[in-house]
């Protein structure tokens, strides 16, 4: 009956700068300064670290359109892929296409080989909203790598599950 349908989600015709700038620029130009350091306080202190990313996100995006996202909803998890410190970010709800869901960031050195590398190197997933079908919610893969935004086809279900295992098929 029609009271049983789900009410289909209106999406932003454009992604909100803040949740953009956050997902696809601060963080990823933190964890390139010095990835080491990045994974450290990400997995001790998250909240110091998101908390002043915000600010500066927020310094950097004044006089766009007003923030309405929830900035507590952002959760980190540090983890591991195989023998490689990840670090899973699951962002505040994603209301435009592109918009990050969640990120995925990978040291590819094993731990214990982290001593003899000066900088050690990262690959940085993001699972984005993408255009969805009348069936289902749309994601799409995506890896950042230096500065070039690759879209690496459709995503998963996003969930912090299916996220990991996406990105463990490809870093394994």
């Amino acid at each position: 009956m029609f009271w049983n349908k789900k009410k289909k989600a209106v999406l932003l015709d454009e992604p909100r700068a803040h949740h953009y700038t956050l997902a696809h620029i601060a963080f990823r130009y933190f964890c390139d300064s010095d990835p080491e350091q990045f994974f450290r306080v990400m997995a001790s202190d998250s909240q110091a670290v998101v908390d002043m990313l915000w600010e500066k996100v927020c310094q950097q995006c004044e006089g766009e359109a007003s923030v309405d996202l929830d900035i507590a909803e952002l959760a980190v998890t540090p983890l591991k892929i195989g023998d490689y410190p990840t670090l899973l970010i699951e962002m505040p709800a994603a209301r435009a296409i592109v918009e990050a869901m969640m990120i995925l960031v990978v040291l590819t050195e094993p731990l214990a080989s982290l001593e003899q590398v000066e900088k050690p190197s990262y690959r940085y997933f993001v699972l984005e909203l993408g255009e969805p079908t009348d069936e289902k919610e749309m994601t799409v893969f995506c890896e950042w790598a230096d500065d070039n935004h690759l879209n690496r086809g459709e995503g998963c279900e996003p969930t912090p599950n299916a996220f990991i295992q996406l990105v463990a098929s490809v870093v394994e």
